[in-house]
């Protein structure tokens, strides 16, 4: 769950979707969840709305110790199944004859109950996003930002830091950290949802 989505991170039919922020768990609930939420509201009979999941079903075992067990004893049974989102995932596309103003309200209200931070875009918003970040990017001319001071070794920083420091740069490996949420430069601060995690 942890790092940046390099692979499935573009809108195929370049329609409607959502994209996770931040890294997090997809369990059965939450694809049940999806499920009623989008079938309620596309029309698939009549071929005009469409959706399909860009993520896999629950594949990575999740183990327990049940509660009210005694500590020890080993690994855990399984108890259930998950499915790693990484941030900047695209976890549900949207497609067919509809437009944005149908499709926003509910798509932004099943995005609000995934297990982590999503956002619920459309194809030339999500555009708009990447090319304001690569412009704030390219025009912020302080030198001294999170990468340099880990590239160049300043204070003897990589002595402290964890791997991942040295690979994300900060990013997308804290759960107790604003930092790992994508685009936050660009959309500003997210408003905490009741019920969401870390």
């Amino acid at each position: 769950m942890m790092g940046e989505e390099r692979v499935n991170n573009e809108l195929i039919l370049k329609q409607y979707g959502i994209i996770a922020l931040a890294g997090g768990m997809l369990k059965h609930k939450h694809f049940e969840v999806m499920r009623l939420a989008i079938g309620r509201h596309c029309d698939s009979n009549k071929k005009k709305t469409f959706s399909f999941y860009r993520v896999d079903a629950p594949y990575k075992p999740i183990t327990d110790h049940g509660k009210g067990k005694r500590m020890g004893g080993g690994k855990g049974s399984i108890d259930e199944y998950g499915t790693p989102v990484k941030a900047g995932r695209v976890v549900v596309e949207v497609g067919g004859m509809a437009e944005w103003t149908e499709v926003q309200p509910w798509l932004s209200t099943v995005a609000a109950q995934l297990p982590f931070h999503a956002l619920a875009v459309h194809s030339d918003q999500l555009d708009k996003i990447r090319e304001e970040e690569a412009r704030l990017e390219h025009e912020n001319t302080n030198p001294i930002t999170f990468e340099w001071l880990v590239r160049n070794n300043i204070l003897n920083c990589q002595t402290k830091l964890s791997p991942y420091d040295r690979r994300w740069f900060g990013k997308f490996c804290y759960k107790d950290r604003d930092n790992n949420l994508m685009w936050k430069s660009v959309l500003g601060g997210y408003k905490r949802v009741p019920g969401q995690s870390n």
